[in-house]
């Protein structure tokens, strides 16, 4: 009677014990699928499905890349290059968006994608807009196809040009060489003139 009693123990024993281990064994797997999946949706968002990248005249290319500075007065012409799963899409309309160091709305326009995937748009920053100079700009484009919005941040810096006016890059290659040529010719000239005076 008694082995009876200890036989029946061992056996609620041991399938209390299966049950509980089948259980954890359960939560365990649940667990890593549920890991597995939000890994899976989060390199699926990131690598797939649609994408917009912000770029200007002067670089930004890439997601969050800032563009390099420009200076008051000068055209600055935004880029948004739309994708779904890597491939270009046209006829995507897209919204623009640029505020002020002090993060106020500035511009705003929207913009349709061209065969290549491309939406466009350009504006000119003038001392009347802001006045302090340097600042930090911030751009931005966002476009919500299939009900999904997606964007981008470009951030810049307006500079202001020296003595009120701005120069092409080929203009100031210009300026530098007459510059470093004056340097020279007025050194030149110093180390004559002291020449002179020391034979004295």
């Amino acid at each position: 009677m008694r082995r009876r009693q200890l036989r029946n123990t061992l056996r609620e024993s041991s399938m209390k014990t299966i049950f509980k281990l089948l259980t954890f064994t359960i939560f365990l797997l649940v667990f890593a699928f549920h890991v597995l999946a939000r890994s899976f949706s989060f390199v699926y968002a990131n690598d797939y499905g649609w994408k917009v990248d912000l770029t200007s005249q002067k670089g930004g290319v890439g997601l969050g890349v800032a563009s390099t500075p420009f200076y008051l007065g000068e055209r600055i012409i935004l880029f948004a290059y739309v994708t779904y799963n890597e491939v270009p899409v046209q006829s995507v309309l897209v919204a623009f968006q640029v505020n002020n160091p002090q993060d106020s709305l500035l511009i705003l326009s929207t913009a349709q994608t061209n065969s290549s995937g491309y939406a466009q748009t350009d504006f000119t920053i003038t001392q009347n807009v802001y006045p302090h100079y340097p600042s930090l700009w911030n751009a931005f484009a966002s476009t919500s196809p299939a009900q999904e919005t997606v964007k981008d941040t470009m951030s810049f810096h307006m500079l202001s040009p020296v003595g009120g006016f701005s120069f092409s890059s080929q203009t100031q290659c210009y300026i530098r060489t007459f510059i470093a040529e004056l340097s020279v010719t007025f050194a030149a000239v110093g180390t004559a003139k002291f020449l002179k005076f020391k034979k004295r």
